[in-house]
């Protein structure tokens, strides 16, 4: 059984791999081509183009997942059929299951280091990406300004903050302008300066908006206000927020049970599509390759479908998730 299971490991690895360096070369080729009068007219060098889709790489590796292992699975339990192996196998003794079950171990494994890849690590690819892109493709500035013009955000006190410009390297914001709660007081800065810990505002001036007092100050120091980085993550989209960020706040949580979710993906194919291959192990080469894709389109459409209606609040995160792994569970009880 060993060598067996060693075959099959050594099998599945070579064909995944194969598999996804297809499936990314033609993702990053079609997206060169449609980018390609972008880098043109920007005259971005191609040192940076380069960057910029090396950064993306580990988000595809975890979008293109499901794809590359229902694909990997499907030829090489194909060729296994071809070969008459599972036949044979199966013959002599040998259960589909206990074939089967280095799979699973090994998809367990390539979707848990995907989920630690996903939570942690694909948001940082995707600001150095957005980095790139803006600084290098298009842009004259350097990646590590992070320059951003008009900021403007309400914090969890109900402060309305709006900044004209904000300088994420040097620390510097210019033109703040803060309303408070019930529209009591406004706080107008010509600048400020990050102090670690706290901003130092120069050239403040406070209106009492009931009684209509102004007093004005040369220097203040306020704690409130988020630090540059996060001021410049602040309309960023929620793939780019870190995990600490998501989990603080509840708006975020669809993204966290997508982060969680998305890389079990392949996972719950790989299950299902045993059960097809277990109860239809004669099918042709035609045959799987259309139940291949199809197994692909439904996944994306469906997961993309219900997680459309879970950002518009339509049905919670929990509903959503179980709809989803009870429709791919009662499909499968009904193959069987």
């Amino acid at each position: 059984m060993k060598k067996l299971y060693k075959k099959i490991l050594k099998d599945f690895l070579k064909v995944y791999v194969e598999v996804f360096l297809i499936l990314i070369a033609v993702y990053l080729a079609a997206d060169f081509l449609t980018q390609i009068s972008e880098f043109m007219k920007e005259k971005s060098p191609p040192s940076y183009v380069f960057l910029y889709y090396l950064s993306l790489t580990p988000s595809l590796l975890i979008q293109l997942s499901p794809l590359g292992i229902i694909i990997t699975l499907w030829m090489t339990l194909g060729e296994m059929i071809e070969n008459r192996e599972l036949l044979a196998l199966e013959t002599s003794g040998i259960s589909f299951r206990r074939i089967v079950f280095p799979l699973f171990i090994l998809v367990f494994l390539i979707s848990s280091i995907f989920e630690v890849l996903n939570l942690n690590i694909v948001p940082s690819t995707r600001i150095f990406a957005y980095r790139v892109w803006k600084g290098k493709i298009q842009g004259s500035r350097k990646i590590w300004e992070m320059r951003e013009k008009r900021v403007g955000y309400q914090d969890r006190e109900g402060r309305i903050v709006y900044i004209t410009g904000l300088h994420v390297r040097e620390g510097k914001i210019e033109g703040l302008e803060i309303l408070y709660p019930d529209s009591s007081k406004r706080l107008e800065a010509h600048s400020g300066w990050w102090k670690k810990k706290y901003w130092e505002l120069n050239d403040v001036v406070e209106r009492d908006m009931k009684t209509g007092k102004i007093k004005e100050r040369k220097k203040m120091r306020i704690n409130y206000l988020l630090s540059p980085y996060k001021l410049w993550k602040i309309d960023k989209p929620s793939n780019m927020k870190s995990l600490s960020e998501i989990l603080s706040s509840p708006k975020y949580r669809v993204n966290l049970w997508h982060r969680f979710f998305f890389p079990w993906s392949g996972f719950v194919l790989l299950c299902f599509s045993l059960i097809i291959i277990e109860n239809a192990s004669f099918l042709s080469l035609s045959k799987r390759l259309f139940i291949t894709f199809t197994e692909a389109i439904i996944f994306y459409g469906f997961y993309y479908f219900l997680l459309s209606f879970m950002e518009k609040g339509k049905i919670s995160p929990l509903s959503g998730y179980s709809l989803f792994i009870g429709i791919w569970i009662i499909s499968g009880f009904l193959i069987l």
